[in-house]
């Protein structure tokens, strides 16, 4: 297996299917990136989709927690407004944040998934802990000199793939729904 190669694309968070894609598969906890995963880089908010998702997340007994690369105390408030642990200074792709997730959820690696925007970062350091890693589509496309040079990479990589959209209503054919995620996307 390719480590830079995420188990699943999607377009969102809120578009990963909490049944489907996480319990089906024998998740029971899941690592969420912060910046660009759950909170926009360009205004600091987290989308009210994603928000609840969240809290579906949490009702349906899926431990939920964030891990990130910052050290702001800014990532430590969102603690109290989604109501789920912070890891910061996590250091992906090194192994800190995700032994810190898994020593306080107390499960093994096959029960762990990892969700984030980035592949160096989120997608391998899962990878190379061992546990399953979805990419998602990064909310915003500001980014921090080193991530946007990081992006360029990423493309290569994911060039040929399209993120895994909801088919809703009036999608009729995989094409649309290409179509219907690069517009997403956008």
């Amino acid at each position: 297996m390719n480590a830079l190669i995420p188990d699943g694309y999607f377009a969102s968070v809120a578009d990963i299917d909490l049944t489907f894609d996480v319990l089906n598969k024998g998740y029971t906890s899941i690592l969420l990136d912060i910046d660009n995963t759950v909170r926009s880089r360009c205004n600091n908010l987290v989308p009210h989709s994603i928000a609840v998702w969240i809290e579906k997340a949490c009702s349906l007994d899926i431990r939920v927690c964030l891990v990130s690369n910052n050290w702001h105390q800014n990532i430590f408030t969102m603690q109290s407004e989604l109501g789920i642990p912070v890891f910061g200074k996590a250091l992906k792709p090194l192994p800190f944040g995700f032994q810190s997730a898994r020593r306080a959820f107390q499960v093994e690696k096959s029960q762990m998934l990892m969700i984030g925007d980035q592949l160096v970062t989120d997608i391998l350091g899962a990878h190379w802990y061992g546990i399953a890693a979805y990419l998602v589509a990064p909310l915003a496309p500001c980014d921090p000199p080193y991530t946007a040079f990081m992006r360029r990479f990423e493309a290569g990589v994911v060039a040929s793939r399209f993120p895994k959209p909801v088919c809703r209503a009036g999608c009729a054919t995989q094409q649309s729904v290409a179509n219907t995620c690069r517009e997403h996307r956008a």
